[in-house]
């Protein structure tokens, strides 16, 4: 879940600084009206952050959810919320924030919801954004290992305070804090139990 202080401080935006942020949420689900088409809503968001034709968005739409591997792109956009998955539903929210091209992408738990080899597409997709559009992406997770992939810096929030911040290496080499290591341990505990029984 996004921290009640940045939501706080969103709150107090205007209108031309919304635009400058997109925000891909945990549930998927609940960010889409079940009775209208995925590609109208997403359509109807883009056009918030600049004019654009609905052929041209449809266009660049299919081009970036080819990359996140979609098969028959087109068909997915004419397809109603309840038609697609979870996971489908999260990457269209993906593919839409890369598409309008903000200065800070917010992902509250972007890979949740996506199988293993999906969730490394959408990680190769968020560095690339980051490196050729200078897009800032501010990713909220409890799972260290889509930090390792993603992060430059990190901020540990436990009950609503900093507890810990630095730099991913920093962080993942010398935790100062218990609830970090603890953190660290869970999302590597696969890995970790595999060497031990080697």
């Amino acid at each position: 879940m996004l921290h009640w202080g940045l939501l706080s401080y969103f709150r107090h935006l205007c209108v031309k600084e919304m635009k400058m942020w997109n925000s891909i949420y945990q549930d998927p689900i609940n960010s889409f009206n079940n009775s209208v088409r995925v590609g109208r809503q997403l359509y109807q968001m883009a056009k918030g952050y600049g004019a654009i034709e609905r052929d041209e968005f449809d266009k660049r739409m299919a081009e970036i959810m080819t990359r996140l591997r979609f098969q028959k792109p087109e068909k997915v956009l004419r397809k109603y919320p309840f038609e697609l998955s979870g996971g489908m539903l999260q990457r269209l929210m993906i593919a839409c924030a890369i598409l309008v091209a903000p200065s800070l992408i917010i992902a509250d738990e972007p890979t949740t919801a996506l199988d293993v080899s999906i969730q490394k597409e959408i990680m190769r997709e968020f560095r690339a954004i980051h490196h050729q559009l200078h897009i800032t992406i501010l990713v909220v997770t409890h799972d260290f290992g889509v930090l390792a992939e993603l992060a430059d810096e990190v901020v540990v929030l436990h009950e609503c305070a900093v507890v810990e911040r630095g730099d991913v290496f920093e962080i993942f080499d010398h935790p100062r804090e218990e609830y970090t290591r603890s953190l660290i341990e869970a999302s590597f505990k696969g890995e970790m139990d595999h060497v031990k029984s080697r």
